[in-house]
């Protein structure tokens, strides 16, 4: 019976839920783990990938927040292994008060077309620059007076930067990156 594991990320913590499919199409949460872990502050050893240092035993209670950290990370590589090879990743959640979601009315809904247009739309009603966000677009609908209702996300590329760090110290690559909102 494969598992699988759900990453949520919000700004303070990661939300680690395993779940096993049974006979029909439903999935059965088996486990949920929640860890207060901001991942801008993990130890720059693991934000940049490089060899994992030797996590020592820790005493009941960690001392610093890094042993904290260092704790909860080895903690959750724990869990993966537990699940073996079934081991099925979903699509990581990205949970952030800085990600922006807009709709448009666009008369088309090609990606390249989407990737070029969309910014350059939205940027005159954002009070930031686009630059430092990764925008994606999707079709809602194709039930708009102009042609398509096109849902764009805006999500902090330190954000996802960060998750695909985390990602890459728990030895897993993330197909998808996702939001709450975009994920229903």
């Amino acid at each position: 019976m494969p598992a699988y594991l759900l990453l949520a990320f919000t700004e303070n913590s990661v939300d680690v839920v395993v779940a096993r499919s049974e006979e029909s199409d439903y999935l059965r949460i088996e486990s949920s783990h929640k860890f207060d872990l901001r991942l801008a502050e993990l130890p720059v050893a693991i934000a940049e990938n490089a060899p994992e240092p030797e996590l020592s035993p820790l005493p009941e209670e960690p001392e610093t927040e890094t042993q904290q950290k260092l704790a909860a990370l080895d903690h959750i590589k724990n869990i993966i292994r537990s699940l073996g090879e079934d081991l099925e990743l979903l699509p990581v959640v990205l949970r952030s008060p800085m990600i922006s979601f807009h709709t448009l009315d666009l008369p088309f809904k090609d990606p390249s077309r989407l990737a070029q247009i969309v910014p350059i739309q939205i940027q005159d009603n954002v009070p930031f620059d686009l630059g430092e966000f990764v925008c994606a677009c999707s079709a809602l609908r194709s039930e708009s007076v102009v042609g398509y209702e096109i849902l764009a996300t805006l999500a902090p590329i330190r954000e996802i930067a960060h998750i695909i760090s985390f990602m890459q110290a728990l030895h897993l690559e993330p197909k998808v990156i996702t939001t709450t909102s975009v994920a229903l």
